[in-house]
């Protein structure tokens, strides 16, 4: 797992990148996955402890990789009580 200092560096490396981490760490704070479309447009992760979370963005992850990753950060409302959030 790649630890980050802010969230512009995580979204430079993901443009960089060929997949998505499940799992990631930012400003030591760890973010899980926790959905994705299957239209290849967004990815969310969420952290509990925190209630913070970011969701990746793209045109077409499928088609054209994460080179126009954007990274949309959040105060999370809701998160999921059906999986295991890393912190």
């Amino acid at each position: 797992m790649e630890k980050y200092k802010e969230i512009k560096e995580f979204e430079n490396a993901l443009q960089e990148a060929d997949d998505c981490p499940d799992l990631v760490c930012i400003d030591n704070i760890f973010y899980t996955m926790d959905e994705y479309d299957e239209e290849g447009k967004e990815i969310s992760f969420g952290n509990k402890k925190y209630n913070k979370g970011f969701v990746v963005k793209t045109e077409d992850r499928y088609k054209n990789g994460f080179n126009d990753a954007v990274v949309e950060v959040f105060d999370c409302g809701c998160l999921r009580n059906d999986i295991c959030y890393y912190e």
